[in-house]
């Protein structure tokens, strides 16, 4: 039976897109809500098939008391619009709040990892523009890849390493060097060692001009130490090797050219979280994410009631408003000419962000319209159960969540960066 009783067992589980879902499945599922009407309206169907569990939430289970809350009023803003260098910032690419309490933050503007002490006074910084041993060139992201470790990653991924105290350690590629094989276009890390990676699409043929869904493979790597997989060869001097993979998938929907592609600013793409004993995929074609084991198997889809997803004229219209209004007016013309000429995707995408909390929780970003005016998370426990949703301040693009907070990157109406700090207010559970 499932959390809230209402189990339905189906002998033969073929397609997971719920378009592709036999009818008489479907009609089984019906069966069993109706049946068991008397149940709340937020109960979780459970469905157990192939091995793999099948969880459907159609409401939350937080009551408006009991509904997590991210706090409006910052505990902590680090940034100026003039003043010290070292408060002012340029493309943050990431800012995670360490074990010891300092906040790195990856500055692109200026190479740099700056850490600040938890009351926001800076203490210094590693890395600098170069291409030396400890250099940096173009960030792109950070990460806790490691325990003890913080992990800067470059163009292709390449990864700058350092210890907790900032000391350079270390320079490596997740995949094999000089080879397009293995070669991410997204990629993930955790704290336990592995990564979760989604290819590029193959390049070999001719390209494809106009609206086209990149579909490449996915993959985990783990630790070479770890012993996931006995008697696989390490990827270079990564010290990692394949742990399982995850067959083809959305990579990213995109626009092609004669002169290249480029990913559709409405596009769904492959979507990933780690915890510490799964891996989390999702692509926002549907309110749906798969929970892998570390080792690969499929155990789990979740799935929850989501919104509309239509793309209306009015989105269309505030884009190109947006996107002009930041336009220099002697390129306003051409950029005119390709909005005109832009394809319009099926659909929004239903998120294009997860992230797992330091509690377990696994959330994911709803994609943010061009005509919202806010920032939605959705929160599913541990266990794959909707909990809710949670309202994020319009100007905060968050990039860490603990137990009790989110830190994120604040940016104001004249392009200035903050780091910002806020409380999770959690009401007690009745």
């Amino acid at each position: 039976m499932g959390p809230l009783g209402m189990t339905t067992r189906i002998s033969r589980f073929v397609m997971f897109d719920t378009r592709l879902f036999p009818v008489a499945a479907l009609w089984s599922v019906m069966l069993a809500a109706c049946s068991n009407s008397t149940e709340r309206e937020s109960a979780t169907v459970v469905r157990d098939s192939a091995d793999v569990e099948i969880l459907e939430s159609t409401e939350g289970q937080w009551t408006p008391d009991e509904a997590w809350e991210i706090v409006p009023e910052a505990t902590l803003e680090i940034g100026v619009v003039e003043g010290e260098p070292e408060y002012m910032f340029s493309n943050v690419e990431g800012a995670l709040l360490l074990a010891d309490g300092r906040i790195a933050v990856a500055d692109r503007g200026s190479s740099q990892i700056r850490f600040y002490n938890r009351n926001g006074k800076y203490l210094g910084f590693v890395g600098g523009p170069g291409d030396g041993p400890g250099e940096l060139g173009y960030i792109r992201g950070m990460g806790r890849c490691g325990a003890d470790s913080l992990y800067v990653f470059e163009i292709d991924f390449l990864t700058v390493v350092y210890a907790a105290d900032g000391t350079y350690v270390r320079e490596a590629r997740p995949y094999p060097f000089n080879s397009r094989e293995r070669l991410p276009y997204a990629m993930r890390c955790a704290e336990n060692g592995y990564y979760v990676a989604v290819g590029w699409e193959d390049l070999s043929g001719p390209p494809t001009i106009g609206f086209y869904r990149a579909m490449a493979p996915a993959w985990i790597l783990a630790p070479a130490h770890s012993g996931a997989s006995a008697g696989a060869e390490p990827i270079g001097q990564s010290g990692l090797v394949v742990a399982a993979e995850l067959g083809t998938v959305l990579s990213s929907e995109r626009i092609g050219r004669p002169t290249g592609s480029g990913p559709h600013p409405f596009g769904r793409a492959a979507s990933f979280a780690i915890a510490p004993e799964a891996v989390y995929l999702g692509t926002g074609e549907s309110f749906e994410v798969r929970r892998y084991t570390l080792e690969g198997r499929l155990e789990r889809i979740i799935r929850w009631r989501g919104f509309d997803l239509t793309i209306s004229q009015e989105d269309i219209d505030a884009y190109r408003e947006n996107q002009l209004a930041v336009t220099p007016e002697s390129r306003r013309p051409a950029l005119e000419r390709s909005l005109a000429e832009m394809p319009v995707p099926p659909a929004f995408p239903s998120f294009d962000r997860l992230e797992v909390d330091r509690d377990g929780n696994l959330w994911a970003e709803a994609f943010r319209r061009p005509i919202a005016t806010d920032r939605s998370w959705t929160v599913l426990a541990s266990d794959g159960a909707l909990l809710g949703a949670v309202s994020v301040p319009p100007d905060l693009v968050i990039t860490d969540i603990g137990g009790d907070y989110v830190l994120g990157i604040a940016t104001d109406e004249l392009g200035i960066e903050r780091i910002r700090l806020h409380a999770i207010r959690k009401p007690r559970s009745k």
